[in-house]
């Protein structure tokens, strides 16, 4: 449509930092099938795709005769598609650009979200890669340091981490037990520190206070675990990992009719949330409650086995 208006459109591939002789005709076959008629580009080396800070696949950049980028679109969002196609128009017509409404309060920056989103993704689809994970979220904290979402993933990580070195020196031998106690401390340490930037940012947020008290209570701090939960649902009485992780504790310490009571009220308001399932198991677990415990154990991969085959490309992959 906008061809006489100079309007380029060029495709970068950028499957691998460098490609083989087969792969290279694959990639011809497929923009044959396809009849695709732009110039298709191989990024040599993935050298755009990092100059540009690529964090998802396919992202689309509009760039004026100037050079200067006018937009951007990262993956295919169908509210940001439409203002993109705007976009396009607004600048082939040399017309004005339609002004977006500004959302009112603190607004996190873009690439932040974008970083976020897919370690989010990767971490709940079971990618191994710990490094790659870590590294967007610790990305996404240096982009906007006031973005709480990264701090918050990046120490449940780090605490769930710590909860398997402990687990791993609970059921080895004496020289496993050596030999994990210090990353054990460490990924608690980490986590520690993330969470008090957390609360800085946001000492309201029941999210924010209920992870916090998870990290202290894998420190063995359960009377400020219980304090910060109790704040936690009282900031937010529908937050139901709050009430989850309350009821773990109380089993914990020995109080098991009053946290299988707040466990039921937990789990009338969210019934498909695994992880209180998780927190059960592992605090009747820790009370030689075993039959209790692997009855909660079967409950998560029920429940997990049911996202999957619901949403198969979902976090709950």
């Amino acid at each position: 449509k906008y061809k006489k208006e100079k309007l380029h459109v060029l495709a970068v591939n950028v499957d691998k930092q460098q490609l083989e002789p087969q792969e290279l005709a694959e990639i011809k076959k497929t923009v044959a099938r396809l009849g695709v008629t732009f110039p298709v580009l191989l990024d040599e080396g993935l050298k755009s795709f990092r100059e540009y800070g690529v964090v998802a696949v396919p992202s689309t950049v509009v760039i004026d005769k100037e050079g200067t980028i006018r937009g951007e679109m990262a993956a295919y969002p169908l509210a940001v598609r439409e203002d993109l196609f705007d976009l396009i128009e607004a600048l082939a017509e040399a017309r004005p650009i339609k002004k977006r409404a500004e959302a009112s309060g603190y607004q996190p920056v873009p690439r932040a979200v974008r970083y976020y989103n897919l370690a989010r993704a990767m971490a709940g689809r079971g990618m191994l890669d710990v490094e790659v994970v870590d590294d967007n979220l610790k990305k996404s904290i240096a982009t906007d340091a006031n973005f709480v979402l990264p701090l918050l993933l990046l120490a449940r990580l780090y605490r769930e981490r710590a909860e398997t070195e402990e687990a791993i020196e609970y059921r080895g031998s004496a020289v496993v037990t050596a030999t994990f106690k210090p990353e054990r401390e460490k990924y608690l340490k980490e986590a520690e520190l993330l969470m008090e930037k957390a609360i800085k940012l946001a000492p309201q947020s029941a999210a924010v206070l209920a992870e916090a008290a998870m990290v202290v209570m894998s420190q063995g701090k359960r009377e400020a675990a219980r304090e910060k939960l109790t704040a936690a649902i009282q900031r937010d009485a529908s937050y139901t990992p709050a009430q989850f992780f309350l009821a773990a504790l109380l089993v914990r310490e020995g109080k098991t009719r009053e946290g299988e009571e707040e466990f039921q009220k937990a789990v009338r308001l969210n019934p498909l949330e695994h992880q209180g399932y998780h927190a059960m198991a592992r605090a009747y677990e820790e009370k030689g409650m075993e039959k209790k415990a692997a009855e909660a154990y079967r409950k998560v991969y029920e429940i997990l086995y049911q996202e999957r085959s619901l949403f198969p490309y979902s976090y709950g992959r």
